[in-house]
């Protein structure tokens, strides 16, 4: 989430620019737990069990310079969002993992608390729009740089192993970070007019995951930063209505993802994590529009009076009507 005060500045008749500063805010949280009985070759049962849960914020500022130029029929608009100041942030994880057989078992309970930043991206996009008589178009494109460390940890980690009823304690420090990749972003969209007030709205877009292919660190790590990415693609279509009083747009969003996750492999001895491929179709109902304050106090009065039995408007004096 991104929030925080704009400005902007007419230069001239084509020229505008601007600028916003931001507060990123970034929340991030996750809970894995799987456990299984099993039976082993001899017949005997195996039990295990792995679960991890994270939790995290960071708040950083950063700001966006942006400008617009007017050509005769077109709009041409560029931004450029710029390396941020990281403020604080804080995270806490844990993890356990167990194994339990005939000969012997082991169980494992790891917890850290430390300091956590999600860096919002350093980004570049560029826009461009025309408008027809009765049709509107739009094309967009933005740039992320990348960053060696976009999610980062540094944990005071307290951890207990025991072994066949021995106890093992230990605490250490640590540093996990997580890579994000420079990517590619798109999005196309168009407005008709069939009506001066009825339009018909469109649009395809792209959200390319930062994250490149997942490699999970062995339990009882908890390094394990990223549980998931994907990369999105989606399409839009809507109807948009004009009226004195303000305009309504009716519409849905439809959404293809596919990409990688981090799940428990508890045929693993003892379990560890796995990567599995993952999949998903959304589908988003859209209703949205805009209005002014007489149209309220207009709908208001109506509600009234229809409510109202008998209710007789009080006939204006001259001097009111004028």
């Amino acid at each position: 989430m991104q929030f925080g005060p704009s400005y902007s500045a007419q230069v001239n008749e084509e020229l505008a620019l601007g600028l916003s500063l931001q507060g990123a805010y970034t929340s991030y949280s996750f809970v894995q737990d799987a456990a299984s009985i099993t039976s082993a070759t001899d017949g005997t049962a195996v039990q295990s069990s792995l679960g991890a849960a994270g939790n995290g914020s960071s708040f950083d500022l950063t700001a966006i310079l942006g400008a617009t130029y007017e050509f005769p029929g077109a709009t041409i608009g560029a931004s450029v969002q710029i390396p941020s100041l990281h403020l604080t942030g804080s995270y806490a994880a844990t993890l356990h993992q167990t194994l339990d057989t005939m000969t012997g078992s082991q169980a494992t309970v790891a917890s850290g608390t430390g300091t956590f930043r999600a860096k919002p991206p350093v980004r570049i996009a560029v826009g461009i729009g025309k408008a027809l008589p009765r049709l509107t178009v739009e094309a967009d494109v933005s740039f992320d740089f990348g960053y060696a460390q976009g999610l980062a940890s540094s944990m005071q980690i307290d951890s207990a192993t025991v072994t066949d009823g021995a106890i093992a304690n230990s605490t250490f420090n640590a540093t996990y970070a997580a890579r994000t990749l420079p990517k590619f972003n798109a999005s196309v969209g168009g407005e008709y007019f069939m009506t001066p007030r009825l339009s018909a709205l469109g649009g395809i877009w792209t959200n390319v995951s930062a994250f490149g292919p997942l490699q999970p660190e062995p339990a009882p790590s908890l390094g394990n930063l990223v549980q998931a990415r994907a990369h999105r693609v989606g399409l839009s279509l809507g109807l948009g209505s004009y009226r004195d009083g303000g305009e309504l747009l009716l519409g849905t969003q439809l959404g293809y993802s596919w990409g990688q996750a981090i799940v428990p492999n508890l045929y693993a001895v003892p379990s560890d994590w796995s990567v599995v491929s993952s999949s998903s179709f959304s589908a988003l109902f859209i209703i949205a529009g805009s209005t002014n304050l007489r149209a309220i106090k207009g709908a208001i009065e109506g509600v009234t009076k229809a409510l109202t039995p008998g209710a007789v408007e009080t006939p204006k004096t001259p001097a009111e009507s004028k």
